[in-house]
């Protein structure tokens, strides 16, 4: 994703001096990657979102484990089509009040869309290696979270400094879905 997303950039003769970075969820590993490919003048915006590194660090960790045990199911073909098949309406009612959602906004059966989103997860597992080495970013960064965020931890402090060298965090009054 982060070379493609670069090869537009050049292809559109984009000065990358004046690039602004925003992610959301598991896109901000794929941000903070970029980021490290970017002149430091590029900005990053990060929304309810952790660096890949801190989100493995956080994973030592058991209730964050559980908090974020899904993506693994995702990991297995077959048990996952299966189980999302067989039960997605209540999963789905479940997972979007968790975060706050109306469940009448997601697709109301289990069909292709729904799977477009479970390669997401599948594909950025396999790359997740790449996230461990992931070092602290020299560009500014605005680290926005929902106070309402019942998936994610908001990062403290001392672990934005870990990651980030100039960073302002931000909460907003809203869930995982920020509007």
């Amino acid at each position: 994703y982060v070379n493609h997303c670069l090869e537009i950039l050049e292809a559109e003769k984009v000065n990358l001096n004046h690039v602004i970075v925003v992610c959301h969820d598991m896109g901000g590993a794929y941000g903070h990657e970029m980021m490290k490919k970017l002149p430091l003048r590029s900005k990053f915006i990060s929304i309810n979102t952790l660096s890949g590194k801190l989100f493995f660090k956080r994973w030592t960790k058991l209730h964050n484990i559980l908090r974020s045990s899904y993506m693994l199911l995702f990991q297995l073909p077959v048990l996952s089509h299966f189980i999302l098949k067989k039960f997605y309406k209540p999963l789905r009612v479940l997972v979007y009040k968790a975060m706050g959602l109306n469940e009448l906004l997601v697709p109301l059966k289990y069909d292709h869309n729904v799977l477009h989103g479970i390669n997401f997860y599948k594909v950025l597992m396999k790359e997740f290696y790449l996230f461990f080495k992931q070092k602290s970013l020299k560009q500014s960064a605005l680290i926005i979270w929902g106070a309402k965020e019942k998936i994610l931890v908001s990062p403290d402090g001392p672990e934005l400094s870990q990651f980030y060298e100039k960073a302002e965090m931000a909460t907003l009054d809203g869930g995982h879905w920020l509007q």
